[in-house]
């Protein structure tokens, strides 16, 4: 079932993503805004996001990603640990 039908609206979504904190585990996580009032969709800790970079590093080739831009928030900062650890 899609998050539009579980909350009743057949009117759009307006998404966001922000950052957070799952105790010491920052994160970043998805919210939604439906015409009943906002709701948490989904939350991704920076191991997922890791390997989810990881994969598209790899789909992409190793040697075709010049960089990677991010902001500062600390789940891409533990990203970019991530990622360097696997590709120094």
């Amino acid at each position: 079932m899609s998050l539009l039908n579980q909350h009743g609206q057949h009117l759009g979504l307006a998404l966001f993503l922000m950052d957070g904190q799952i105790s010491a585990t920052p994160t970043h996580q998805f919210h939604g805004v439906f015409l009943n009032g906002p709701t948490f969709l989904k939350s991704m800790d920076a191991q997922y996001m890791g390997e989810l970079f990881i994969k598209v590093i790899e789909d992409v080739g190793v040697d075709s990603c010049m960089q990677i831009i991010t902001d500062n928030a600390p789940v891409c900062k533990a990203v970019g640990m991530i990622i360097e650890a696997k590709y120094p």
